[in-house]
C-alpha cells in the first residue's frame, strides 16, 4: 500500500511517491477487473503513464493520497460482497443486534 510523502521541495521524492502511487493504482484496476467488480470511473485504468503524470501535477499530496483511499474504499465494497453481487452483511448484522 503506498502511504509515502515525498520530501518537500525534492524531485527525488515526488519520483517515488509518484511511483507508488501509479504502481497502486493499476494494481488495484486488475484487482477490480479479477474480482468481477465493475467499478468505473476516472481514477479506474490500468494506464500506468496516467496516473504517474497525474500524480506528478497534483495539488498536494493530501489530494493525491484522497483519490488512493477513495479507490482502496470502493474496492474493499466489492471485496464485501457474496457471490451474488450482494454486499455481505456483518456478522454485527447477521445476529440482528445493533
Amino acid at each position: 500500500m503506498f502511504t509515502g510523502l515525498p520530501a518537500s521541495g525534492q524531485n527525488d521524492g515526488r519520483r517515488g511517491f509518484c511511483v507508488d502511487y501509479a504502481n497502486e493504482a493499476v494494481e488495484m484496476q486488475r484487482r477490480n477487473i479479477r474480482l468481477g467488480c465493475g467499478i468505473q470511473g476516472a481514477r479506474w485504468h490500468e494506464w500506468w503513464d496516467d496516473h504517474y503524470g497525474w500524480c506528478k501535477d497534483w495539488v498536494g499530496p493530501n489530494h493525491v493520497r484522497e483519490h488512493a483511499e477513495l479507490r482502496r474504499i470502493e474496492l474493499s465494497r466489492c471485496d464485501n460482497r457474496d457471490d451474488g453481487g450482494r454486499e455481505r452483511r456483518s456478522e454485527h448484522e447477521q445476529s440482528g443486534r445493533y
